[in-house]
């Protein structure tokens, strides 16, 4: 699988491995556009194994 054209890439768990990989035109690619993609992603990270069973 290959993303030629990718602009960001966003890690959605890192065990397995899934990655989120978006395609922003040039015309979105404002500071708002990137503030809610990084969001996103810490959002995700905050969030990575807060289901888990306890050990």
């Amino acid at each position: 699988m290959t993303a030629n054209s990718a602009t960001h890439v966003v890690v959605l768990s890192d065990d397995p491995v899934d990655l989120l990989v978006l395609v922003v035109p040039v015309i979105y690619a404002d500071p708002a556009t990137e503030t809610a993609i990084a969001l996103v992603q810490r959002i995700l990270v905050m969030t990575d194994g807060a289901c888990a069973d306890p050990v």
